[in-house]
Formats: structure tokens, sequence, C-alpha cells
């Protein structure tokens, strides 16, 4: 296992050291080096391997307990957290069912929700003109009571007038859009990571990556209807793509976390 060290003289000014070391474990856990349920090295290993003191790992180790990357068993030592999302990202999966299949409590709470005029990537995908009326629900979902995702769907205003009140009504997109006789599967996929912006980090508190979801829903004929962009803290889920026949393409980009 390739492990990085912290020598002193390329420690960064202006970063507290323990959170140098955190950054650098939690790499190490977000690129599969330490994989869920592994035991981290001990305290004293970490302080040598950093050179630093065990007052300063145990600080780290405090944060990433804080933040629910690892847990710590008195006499054991620390461990990589288990509790991952596996997300089973299918043509005909949403959230909720996703959560529900992994044996997990879910729920989905909208923060807020109105019109808004097409343009980019929502235009193209729903297929219609820039600043074409738009409806949007933005929410956030919860695992075992944790936030994990933050998504915005957008819908054809033309088709869905009235597709918020039916949403409240329903109380999922799945209900709503069948009280119009849809019934949507999810078409296209897009996978994208990045670093977390402030909105991302306070909501999630995490400082891990970023995976940003973006999925083109279609209906019983092909014609789009929704199209979802979900934005997944990557400590607390996986994506477990399925290829099949609805799903037909699959499309993946790894932007640097360090733009």
């Amino acid at each position: 296992m390739s492990t990085q060290s912290l020598p002193v003289h390329e420690r960064r000014k202006g970063t507290a050291v323990w959170k140098q070391v955190e950054q650098v474990l939690i790499g190490e856990i977000w690129s599969g080096q330490f994989v869920p349920g592994d035991k981290l090295p001990s305290e004293a290993a970490l302080a040598e391997r950093f050179g630093v003191n065990r007052h300063t790992i145990r600080r780290t180790l405090a944060e990433l307990v804080s933040n629910k990357i690892v847990r710590v068993e008195n006499g054991r030592g620390a461990f990589v957290r288990q509790d991952v999302l596996n997300y089973q990202l299918a043509s005909s999966t949403r959230f909720w069912e996703a959560v529900a299949l992994g044996g997990q409590s879910s729920s989905v709470e909208l923060i807020s929700s109105g019109v808004a005029p097409a343009s980019g990537a929502v235009a193209h995908v729903l297929q219609i003109d820039d600043g074409i009326p738009t409806v949007f629900l933005d929410s956030i979902g919860r695992a075992n009571g944790e936030p994990v995702l933050i998504a915005r769907h957008s819908f054809p205003m033309d088709r869905f007038p009235d597709l918020i009140e039916r949403y409240q009504t329903e109380g999922s997109i799945r209900a709503a859009l069948l009280s119009y006789g849809v019934h949507s599967k999810r078409q296209r996929v897009r996978v994208m990571a990045r670093m977390p912006d402030q909105e991302e980090t306070e909501v999630f508190g995490l400082p891990h990556p970023i995976l940003v979801v973006e999925s083109t829903y279609v209906d019983q004929a092909g014609a789009p209807v929704d199209f979802g962009a979900s934005r997944y803290a990557s400590g607390r889920v996986q994506l477990d793509i399925e290829l099949d026949e609805s799903v037909r393409n699959i499309g993946a980009e790894v932007v640097n976390p360090k733009r």
C-alpha cells in the first residue's frame, strides 16, 4: 500500500498540521487505499509516519470521528466506517427506493421549488429552447438521518404546469409523474467528481469530494420529462450502476479536485 508522509519541510503554511494529516488520510480512504472496515495504523505508527506527536494524531482522529468517516473502538483502534449507502443506480430506481434496498431509512426534504427559464444542460436534455419555463424541485436526501445528496429536478412546465402541487400531494416525483399518466425511467447517466463548494460542505459536513450525477428520465414514448442533477457526499455513498438496455449511455468524467 502506497502512503503519503508529511515531512516538516513540506507542511503547508496557514493550515493546521492535524488538518493536513486529516486531508491525507481522507484522500487515501477516498482513493481506496483504506476501504470500509479497514483498521487504520496505530496512533504511534501515524505519529511516526507524519513526523508529529500523538496529540496531533488524536486531534485528527477526533475530527474524522466527528465527521463520521472513522469509528474508534476502545482497545482496538480506529476503523474506516462501513455504513456507506450502496446506491443501485438503475433505470427504474429513485433515491428513496435505493436507500430502502440498502436496508436503511430514508427521507427527502423539499427545500425549494419554483419556475425557472431553461438554459444549458436543462434545455439540452429536455429538448426545449433556452428561456422556456421549467418547473424545478430542490431537495436534500437523507439515509439514516445523514444527508447524502442535494438534488435539483427540472421538468418542462408546459407538460407539468402544477407539478409542485402534485408533488406535495403525492409525496414523490415518481408518484407525481404517475398522476399525469407518465411512467418515468432513467435513460442516460453522466457522472463527474469535484471538490465541494461552501453549500455542499455546510450541508454534508464533510470535506470529501462530491459525486455529481446527471440523469435523464424519459416517458413511455422516450420523450424526456425530467433532468436530475444530484450531488452526493462521496464518503457516504457508492454508486452501483446497473448496465442494461434501459440505460443507453453511461458517461464518466473526473474533474481534477485541485481545480
